[in-house]
């Protein structure tokens, strides 16, 4: 009976298994990890350094996915195009927005998306496109560097009109409607004095109108009542013009006259 052992063959089968076992426990590693994304596009049109691909993407600060794909938009190079792997069960929906954040103020950027609305209905692709796109808003950073860059803008402006209104023609006009002012202040006393002059004149006028005002009435009722007797003397005049003569007082009559 042959009882020589041949290592090298049972050297190559022990190698054999362990390869095998090795590959069947990366495959099982690998299919136990393997995770199913949905693809998604967000186009920015700031700076995105420090990003980069397998990038972290947070859903209100939690984990949902990685940064993809980079790439520069050949329509808008004012625009780079991310392309974000996240996991199915993350409520995408139409109000979502993508923003560049960063882990405190010098930390690692990351996009973060956020639901302005609850229950909007979930994000889909538009006709004609390969993935939906989730549209993006300025970072928080960019926003204040925009509101003080605005505000330095307008305070320049504001500056440049200051300068014009106080040049050498405005600031002598500006001096001298003070010079104004001041005499104008000055004489205000005496312009006060003839004002309550004036007053008491009128008050006096008025005083004397009052008291006027009867006597004028009386004056009137006398004339009314020499304009009545007029009229009738008139009238009788017409009548009777020996009136004149005679007088209104009825005489006897001589001899041949007929009344």
């Amino acid at each position: 009976m042959d009882t020589k052992i041949n290592y090298t063959f049972v050297g190559l089968v022990v190698v054999s298994l362990m390869a095998l076992l090795i590959s069947l426990l990366l495959w099982w590693t690998h299919s136990f990890n393997r995770q199913v994304y949905k693809t998604y596009l967000v186009y920015m049109d700031q700076d995105v350094s420090g990003l980069a691909v397998q990038g972290p993407v947070k859903y209100n600060g939690v984990p949902v996915g990685v940064i993809s794909k980079m790439m520069l938009n050949t329509d808008n190079p004012q625009e780079v195009i991310l392309y974000l792997h996240i996991i199915p069960s993350a409520p995408i929906t139409t109000s979502t927005i993508a923003t560049l954040s960063s882990q405190g103020i010098t930390g690692v950027p990351y996009i973060n998306l956020d639901t302005k609305t609850p229950n909007a209905p979930p994000l889909t692709a538009a006709p004609g496109q390969p993935y939906p796109v989730i549209p993006s808003e300025p970072s928080l950073m960019l926003q204040v560097l925009q509101t003080v860059n605005q505000a330095a803008q307008n305070f320049a402006q504001v500056s440049q009109s200051l300068k014009v209104m106080f040049d050498a023609q405005n600031a002598q006009n500006f001096k001298k409607i003070l010079t104004n002012l001041s005499a104008a202040s000055e004489q205000m006393p005496a312009m006060v004095s003839q004002v309550q002059q004036s007053a008491q004149q009128v008050s006096t006028l008025t005083a004397n109108v009052n008291q006027a005002v009867p006597s004028a009435l009386q004056l009137l009722d006398r004339l009314n009542q020499i304009s009545g007797n007029l009229d009738t003397v008139t009238s009788e005049m017409k009548q009777n013009p020996a009136v004149l003569i005679r007088g209104t007082t009825t005489s006897n009559l001589g001899p041949g006259e007929q009344p």
